[in-house]
C-alpha cells in the first residue's frame, strides 16, 4: 500500500465553485430585492451592495474553512468566484424593483 498524496479532483473542484457561483448570484438577486424594496438609490445602493457581498464572502469563507483544502484550489475561490455576476445580477434586480416599487 502506497502513500500517496491523492490530488485534487477537477471535477469536485469545478462543483464546489458552481455551488459558490450559485450561492452568490442568488443572495445578489435577494439583496437586490431588499435594496429596491427599501429605496436605496445612487451610493447608498452600491454601498449596500459591497457591504452584502463582503458579508456572504466571509460567511461562506468561514462556513468552507475547515474543508477548503480538500473542496478548493484555494481560499480566493471562495472570496471572489462570481464577484462580477453578483454585481451584475445585484443591479439588475435592483432597478427593476427600485422601478416597480416607486416609478410604476
Amino acid at each position: 500500500m502506497s502513500n500517496t498524496i491523492p490530488s485534487l479532483s477537477p471535477l469536485l473542484i469545478q462543483k464546489n465553485k458552481d455551488t459558490i457561483y450559485c450561492c452568490k448570484v442568488i443572495a445578489a438577486i435577494g439583496c437586490g430585492i431588499v435594496s429596491g424594496a427599501l429605496g436605496l438609490v445612487h451610493i447608498q445602493g452600491f454601498i449596500f451592495m459591497m457591504v452584502m457581498y463582503l458579508l456572504i464572502s466571509i460567511l461562506l469563507y468561514l462556513r468552507v474553512l475547515p474543508s477548503k483544502k480538500d473542496l478548493f484550489e484555494g481560499s480566493y475561490d471562495v472570496l471572489f468566484e462570481a464577484f462580477f455576476p453578483f454585481i451584475m445580477s445585484f443591479i439588475f434586480v435592483w432597478t427593476v424593483v427600485y422601478s416597480l416599487v416607486y416609478i410604476y
